[in-house]
């Protein structure tokens, strides 16, 4: 016996088929969008967490960058310099040979990078500590780099090429003092006249 009823069953199903076969795609991408908008919100919320953390870390850097400027000397002072250089080898039983020199402007206004580049000769636990101790010294030395090659008698033949700073000297113009009793000639023209423009008449 067939009942009346089933059409409009299978009707009903096969209407709400179609239907969620047209919804389910756009479900999943709002679904998927909300995840995307939701990681966002976490990473920016997560980068205003730590916007103090590194605000004080800027301030922080900035200000060691100021005590160094002011701590380096106004002048090279290139015999000291290399006094040092060679003193600390000499104590490090380092041998220390040919060194050359130049100046650069660095980074940061103010500063001029001094660039020296020298040749050592010595065991490589003794280069290492020459190294280590240039980074004690009270002047501020940097190694842009170091290259080893075998030597003899178990020693090593290294390459060091050292940065030291100066601060820039500030050139002033001197100040013009008037001499006493003499009255600087004035280019303008008396009242009613007109300057002389030159030419005869």
């Amino acid at each position: 016996m067939n009942n009346p009823a089933l059409p409009a069953v299978l009707v009903i199903l096969v209407g709400l088929g179609l239907a969620a076969k047209v919804t389910w795609p756009g479900l999943q991408e709002a679904l998927r969008t909300k995840a995307a908008l939701t990681e966002e919100i976490s990473t920016l919320e997560t980068k205003v967490a730590s916007l103090p953390t590194e605000q004080a870390r800027a301030k922080s850097l900035q200000q060691e960058a100021e005590t160094l400027k002011a701590s380096l000397p106004d002048d090279e002072s290139l015999p000291k310099v290399l006094e040092t250089l060679t003193d600390t080898a000499r104590a490090l039983g380092v041998t220390s040979g040919k060194l050359s020199r130049s100046v650069r402007a660095s980074d940061i206004a103010g500063i001029s990078a001094v660039d020296l580049d020298m040749d050592l000769n010595g065991t490589y636990a003794r280069t290492q500590a020459y190294i280590e101790t240039l980074a004690q010294l009270p002047r501020a030395y940097t190694v842009r780099s170091l290259s080893l090659a075998a030597g003899e008698n178990g020693k090593v033949i290294s390459s060091l090429k050292l940065t030291t700073y100066k601060r820039d000297s500030v050139a002033t113009t001197p100040a013009v003092t008037p001499t006493p009793g003499v009255t600087p000639a004035s280019t303008t023209a008396p009242t009613g006249q007109s300057a002389p423009t030159g030419g005869t008449s």
